[in-house]
């Protein structure tokens, strides 16, 4: 960050995620915001990607909060805000983006601001999903709550009814239940996808995005590494918190470099394809939001697994995922893992 940051910016942002900096720059150029914000960006892990991420923000108006992984992740939280440079502090900005509602950093930003007004923007599948968009709201962790009580800054719920637009990669229709207006955008610039190029459609790729079911208390992957390394996929992108190795053949080694693995996005390696003329792709995952987010430009199914069904929250995102038009299958445990989306439906008719 300048030393020279002036104090009148008007639009502040908000970003824990790659994905979540990747919203935020289309929200800055579509509202022609490149000279008049600033950026906090405040990771949840001490994942590489985010660095690199945050390095290619092309502005002086930024911050990087490190996390930090020697202290309970509340007390993290807390101290996010004493890290922040005076001059962002005492600023008074007229416009908050953010995607993580619920963060403690969040609600002191906005109480401090209170004039200001809240954006939203999305957060991998949360914001599609009613029931885990307000469960998020309502029944949040004790220690947030107990926080937020005592430092009498805004609880989830003061955010909330604060928000004036909601910014979505997605089909609105998907969050029309939201109580505020939305706002279309694309998470690419079409723009990129216009260039001449050497097609390659007629070569069909089947790529598994992995997940690690962190989210999920007493989940098992057994069934998720065995599909993992089944040599049926072209490529497989495991998710930045398993240990899982990327695979890709060697025919796009050309096309997708180390540092590409290292440190791109999911998103960013497929629409790197997409841009190389591999038009013909068919993604596979495990109820992730990579699906929908490049759902317009590859054809996606998402697996369910009953070894992740410990509670609801795999299957009612399944369903979200089915009612944006992505195919589910699920595995038959009583029949050698035997992918269909007939098993699917048997577990969906019973909820």
């Amino acid at each position: 960050m300048s030393a020279e940051t002036p104090l009148n910016l008007k639009s502040l942002f908000y970003c824990r995620t790659p994905l979540q900096l990747k919203i935020a720059k289309r929200i800055i150029d579509i509202n022609n915001l490149s000279r008049n914000y600033f950026l906090i960006y405040h990771p949840t892990n001490n994942n590489k990607k985010h660095s690199y991420y945050y390095k290619n923000l092309k502005t002086k108006n930024k911050i990087f909060i490190k996390f930090l992984d020697k202290f309970p992740f509340i007390l993290g939280e807390l101290f996010a805000w004493n890290r922040l440079p005076r001059i962002i502090k005492n600023s008074s900005f007229s416009e908050i983006y953010f995607a993580s509602l619920n963060s403690i950093l969040l609600s002191k930003l906005s109480t401090k601001n209170i004039k200001a007004e809240l954006n939203l923007f999305d957060d991998g599948l949360l914001n599609i999903n009613k029931k885990d968009f307000y469960y998020m709201i309502n029944f949040d962790h004790s220690l947030h709550v107990f926080f937020r009580t005592i430092l009498s800054i805004h609880k989830n719920q003061d955010i909330l009814k604060r928000i004036n637009t909601h910014y979505t990669i997605y089909d609105p229709k998907m969050s029309e239940w939201m109580p505020c207006k939305s706002a279309k955008i694309n998470l690419f610039k079409s723009d990129l996808l216009s260039r001449e190029r050497i097609s390659n459609s007629r070569v069909k790729l089947r790529i598994l995005i992995g997940n690690t079911f962190g989210h999920i208390k007493k989940s098992s992957s057994l069934i998720h590494d065995e599909i993992s390394r089944s040599n049926k996929f072209d490529i497989f992108i495991p998710h930045p918190a398993s240990k899982l190795e990327f695979r890709s053949p060697d025919f796009l080694k050309d096309v997708i470099s180390k540092n590409m693995i290292e440190n791109f996005v999911a998103e960013d390696i497929i629409f790197e394809l997409i841009k190389n003329g591999y038009t013909n792709i068919i993604l596979y995952g495990f109820s992730s939001s990579v699906l929908l987010n490049l759902r317009e430009h590859t054809k996606s199914v998402s697996i369910l697994l009953n070894e992740s069904l410990t509670n609801n929250l795999e299957l009612d995102l399944a369903k979200s995922l089915r009612r944006t038009g992505i195919k589910i299958i699920s595995d038959d445990p009583s029949n050698g893992n035997f992918l269909s989306i007939n098993q699917f439906n048997k577990l969906a008719s019973y909820s």
